[in-house]
């Protein structure tokens, strides 16, 4: 039986997730919102300043890992 992932399990990972600044990752920095698990593919927005998106773009990355290493995420 595959794994259901939910919101909590994709927040604690995506809390791994550093800001390129290193002042702390970014659920506790409030840049993470609209989790939407749905048939094993996880949606998620990430919000910026539109000045800092280049520096987010492997933050971008970074966090698609941490939410596809979640048992049963096919996707995100």
């Amino acid at each position: 039986m595959t794994a259901t992932p939910d919101k909590a399990q994709i927040l604690a990972e995506l809390k791994n997730v550093k800001t390129p600044d290193g002042k702390g990752d970014i659920v506790s920095q409030g840049l993470v919102s609209e989790i939407v698990v749905n048939n094993g593919k996880v949606y998620f927005s990430i919000s910026v300043a539109p000045d800092h998106v280049n520096e987010f773009e492997a933050v971008r990355k970074a966090a698609e890992n941490a939410a596809a290493a979640v048992p049963g995420v096919q996707g995100a």
